[in-house]
């Protein structure tokens, strides 16, 4: 999966993993596999790429 670039309280966080009931592993993006957090997809904001 290609990691998606999310926005997590107000800090950028990079998607790992999405399971299939909408939570979602993210990872702040300068401490990829460090610290990750289980949060619901709807808790998030996508960036979006211009």
């Amino acid at each position: 999966m290609t990691k998606i670039p999310v926005i997590f309280e107000g800090k950028n966080f990079l998607i790992l993993y999405q399971y299939s009931s909408g939570y979602c592993e993210i990872s702040e993006e300068d401490n990829h596999y460090r610290n990750i957090k289980l949060v619901h997809i709807s808790e998030l904001e996508m960036i979006r790429k211009s």
